[in-house]
């Protein structure tokens, strides 16, 4: 058979494409079995997150096959404006190993879908990948988060809004709790439910306690599974629970509600006395749903399990769960601290020890600069009979008086790098932890490049100066997180302030205070009271 020129041509074309698919495709996956690395990445709460908050992604690493140091890096900004932020975290990966790392960065709004790379000790990626679709609330948003074998049977509580316009619901393993305290700024109520709370860390233990006294509300429930669920946080339960009972009734709860039990008895009930807080619902003395305050936040325990009979598909769930939903407090504009980067900005670059000259200082250099290079200059040259001299005596002047000018402005501008802070605290007036936000302002007297590292517990990133929200990507190379949160690189100009927001929990101070209410004729009086007994100055 004979093949024309054209076709002969064409079956060469194929043969070779065919040979490159042979030869190329069992290469690639060679590799893909060789480098043995397993990468998956859950971001938010059940993808959840609010505006304006920080992020936890968690992220778990396996590695059957050669052992890697390297990091794990997630790049984020916005598309629009084309600014970007690294956030990295060192990573080691012996071979038969598996790590769970949680990385924290602010997510902008456009994406909802960022991606996690793993590189390699000479910046090569091994791997990436995709997280969990996001969804983002915003502050008129309620969030929930479920810890439960089944939180199902909760998702009724999207319907539960409390003071807010919309709810939401999200299920959470109990290690996607973050371990830092303000990336739980997004949770509104916290539920756990048939859960070993034995297995929080410390430092989930802390982050736990320090979001309730800023106005987190914990939901502890009871029944068979009371034992395990309070495990960790008996200590904070406005009761002392001794146990649990079977009941054939619960007339009280459902009288009190309106609605009458779909299933009938009998029920199980974790029996306990009120220990401190208040009893909203009972039967004959037994608690059935109490109530304590924890600086501005509020724990519960609810006796009952919701998957269980008499609250598993009861039409008045709910009616109780709006005890809890109602006690979340609806935060002033100013507790969501700086929100204006121009403002915020100029506020922190503006620092009290460089102290610009005084406009009269400015006019006598000036006045005595021209006399000097002026008339002075004419006067003694003419008297010397020397005036063909002006062309050098001139730039002499003109030399020394910017010499002195020059280091008249050094020592005033100093030769010290400044970090100067400003605060917004939020929270209570006893003691506990209230919710810091920081600006930072780094002032360096000189170009140069810095690492700005902040302690264990605080969240920072760069922001830009401009007329919108708290945002940008600074002058920073990443933010490497790790035992310490640092600003990797941090490129300063002369004379010139870098900016930083920092979240973080600190002991509030110690302020006590009184406030009354008058009534003079038809004017209402305010009376505020504020005593600052401790040695910060406010």
């Amino acid at each position: 058979m004979m093949l024309s020129g054209k076709t002969k041509k064409q079956t060469f074309v194929f043969l070779l494409l065919l040979l490159f698919i042979c030869a190329v495709s069992p290469r690639a996956y060679a590799q893909e079995e060789a480098s043995g690395v397993t990468l998956t990445a859950q971001a938010g709460f059940d993808g959840f997150y609010k505006a304006g908050n920080w992020l936890p992604v968690q992220i778990t690493v396996g590695n059957n096959g050669p052992a890697i140091e390297g990091e794990l890096r997630m790049t984020v900004g916005s598309f629009a404006s084309g600014e970007e932020v690294i956030y990295n975290t060192p990573i080691s990966l012996p071979t038969q190993s598996n790590k769970q790392v949680t990385l924290y960065v602010d997510m902008p709004r456009i994406l909802n879908t960022p991606k996690v790379q793993l590189l390699d000790g000479n910046g090569r990626l091994v791997i990436e990948v995709a997280t969990n679709t996001l969804s983002q609330l915003s502050s008129e948003d309620l969030l929930y988060g479920i810890v439960s074998p089944d939180p199902g049977e909760l998702e009724f509580l999207e319907d539960v809004t409390g003071s807010y316009k919309r709810a939401s619901v999200a299920f959470i393993d109990i290690d996607g709790l973050p371990e830092t305290a303000p990336a739980w700024n997004s949770l509104d109520v916290l539920v756990f439910n048939d859960t070993d709370t034995g297995n929080l860390s410390t430092k989930q233990q802390e982050a736990l306690r320090q979001w309730v006294s800023t106005g987190g509300q914990l939901v502890v429930t009871g029944g068979p599974g009371w034992q395990k669920t309070t495990a960790a946080l008996s200590d904070l339960l406005p009761v002392t629970v001794t146990g649990s009972e079977t009941v054939t009734d619960l007339p009280t709860l459902s009288h009190s509600t309106g609605v009458p039990f779909r299933d009938e008895g009998p029920y199980v009930v974790a029996t306990s006395s009120l220990r401190s807080g208040e009893l909203l619902y009972h039967q004959d003395g037994l608690p059935l749903l109490a109530r304590q305050a924890q600086g501005m936040g509020h724990v519960y325990f609810l006796a009952l399990d919701p998957k269980l009979a008499p609250l598993l598909d009861w039409d008045g769930n709910e009616v109780l769960w709006a005890v809890v939903a109602d006690e979340v407090p609806e935060r002033p504009y100013w507790a969501q601290g700086a929100q204006n980067s121009y403002s915020a900005g100029t506020a922190v670059s503006s620092l009290p020890s460089l102290v610009l000259p005084s406009a009269l200082s400015l006019i006598v250099f000036l006045f005595i600069y021209i006399l000097i290079i002026g008339p002075g200059n004419y006067i003694i040259l003419k008297r010397r009979g020397r005036r063909e001299l002006a062309w050098v005596t001139i730039p002499a002047f003109v030399i020394l008086f910017s010499v002195i000018a020059y280091f008249t402005g050094f020592q005033l501008k100093g030769n010290d790098v400044i970090l100067n802070q400003m605060s917004i605290v939020y929270g209570s007036l006893d003691g506990k932890p209230a919710r810091v936000q920081s600006l930072v302002g780094l002032y360096s007297p000189r170009r140069s490049t810095y690492d700005v590292i902040f302690p264990d517990g605080v969240l920072a990133r760069p922001f830009d100066r401009t007329m919108g929200d708290m945002s940008g990507s600074g002058s920073i190379s990443a933010i490497t997180q790790g035992s310490e949160f640092v600003m990797s690189k941090t490129r300063v100009d002369v004379s010139a302030v870098e900016t930083f927001v920092a979240q973080y929990y600190h002991p509030g101070p110690d302020v006590t205070g009184q406030v009354s209410l008058e009534l003079d004729g038809n004017d209402i009086i305010l009376n505020i009271s504020i005593q600052n007994n401790s040695d910060i100055t406010l």
